[in-house]
């Protein structure tokens, strides 16, 4: 089987996400910093939901399949804090905030469900496992999607984000490596899916409905620095 053309297919699907992406925020013209981007990007990120699982089943079905199922594993166990400790954090705003207002959790909801769709069928899908399946080794493809994915957060450019983007971008990679490292061991698109959707929501509640900004990166960004060097440790092990 020629890979060039399906190699070509996962590139113009990441291609035209990110210009959709770019697009939007420009049409928005509302600043990333601003406090109201998230609650009035959120029928922008439907769309590009919409857009990668188009994406998806026009270009990538027929040879990229998707597993939904979740294996409760050693690999799902070792991963699991990566769910919970967002989880509580939501607890704990939910039950500790004074102002909460319904509709602007309803709309982060469906922002960050939005975002897991849309980011792990684009570069988790469209690219480690195009990538996976074009000749790339498994540590290749899961560097190269996580540096794909860092990258694609330069669209917050149009939406005026500045020099702050720098430590974004590693982080992205950071995530993107744990991402696809822990789609690689459980195969199962649904599980990266929630972790992202996760950590999402969360972010958006708390700077959202507190002052706990302080609280969220102490919590945070030491998970995301274990788990990287965690999934890097293992990635670099690789022999294939």
């Amino acid at each position: 089987m020629n890979k060039s053309p399906l190699l070509f297919k996962g590139m113009i699907s990441i291609g035209i996400f990110t210009l959709f992406a770019v697009l939007g925020m420009l049409h928005l013209g509302v600043k990333y910093i601003d406090p109201s981007f998230a609650a009035l990007w959120y029928p922008y990120e439907i769309g590009l939901a919409v857009t990668a699982v188009a994406l998806w089943y026009t270009l990538l079905r027929k040879e990229i399949a998707l597993n939904f199922s979740m294996n409760f594993n050693k690999d799902f166990f070792i991963t699991l804090p990566i769910v919970l400790i967002p989880l509580l954090l939501l607890v704990y705003v939910l039950f500790t905030s004074e102002t909460l207002e319904n509709e602007k959790l309803a709309m982060f909801f469906a922002t960050s469900v939005a975002v897991g769709i849309a980011e792990e069928l684009t570069f988790r899908v469209a690219g480690y496992r195009v990538l996976l399946a074009t000749g790339s080794s498994v540590k290749k493809a899961i560097l190269l999607s996580a540096l794909l994915f860092s990258l694609f957060h330069l669209s917050n450019i149009a939406a005026g984000q500045g020099v702050e983007i720098i430590s974004q971008l590693a982080i992205t990679f950071m995530m993107g490596v744990v991402l696809a490292y822990i789609y690689y061991k459980t195969e199962s698109i649904l599980y990266v899916i929630i972790i992202h959707f996760m950590w999402d929501l969360s972010l958006f509640i708390v700077t959202a409905f507190t002052n706990a900004d302080s609280l969220l990166n102490a919590v945070s960004i030491p998970i995301v620095i274990g788990y990287f060097i965690w999934a890097m440790r293992n990635v670099l092990k690789l022999k294939k």
